[in-house]
């Protein structure tokens, strides 16, 4: 009996709990738009960013590079110019494990935001858990399931 209840509390601190794919399409998007830029940074970005490339999107690694003045004659006004249609934010979630033989993580929900830019709204929301890398011979697949999920969603 100890030997059932040792195999059950080794198999739950080793598999750890992560969500599966949600994906909440909030407005439609402009397909024929498939430049981005991340919006924040965070450690996590360059693999979702390598991730989102496969995938076909073009990324930008800054969001303005240029800065534009208009005037009417009344006032003038000064904005930056974005480089995208559509940003996204990087929201990492809780992180439920950690890899002894390796530098994984592994989140119990990573979400990504997609805001088109144009109008300040928000377009879509990707969350999955999972392994940000590959650990102990099972294979990281957050980040190209999250690029994958959107590139089936981008419509």
């Amino acid at each position: 009996m100890r030997s059932v209840i040792s195999i059950v509390v080794a198999s739950l601190l080793l598999t750890g709990c992560a969500a599966g794919l949600r994906v909440d399409q909030i407005t439609p998007i402009d397909t024929s738009e498939d430049v981005l830029v991340l919006m924040n940074e965070t450690r996590w970005n360059v693999k979702l960013r390598r991730e989102l490339a496969k995938q076909g999107f073009n990324i930008r690694r800054f969001s303005s590079l240029r800065e534009i003045e208009i005037e009417d004659g009344t006032r003038t006004e000064t904005y930056n110019l974005a480089e995208a249609r559509y940003g996204v934010t990087v929201v990492p979630g809780t992180i439920v494990d950690w890899c002894l033989g390796g530098r994984a993580k592994k989140f119990g929900d990573f979400a990504i935001e997609v805001t088109d830019l144009k109008t300040n709204e928000l377009v879509i929301v990707i969350e999955q858990g999972g392994w940000s890398d590959t650990c102990m011979g099972m294979f990281g697949d957050l980040f190209p399931d999250l690029a994958k999920a959107l590139r089936d969603n981008w419509n």
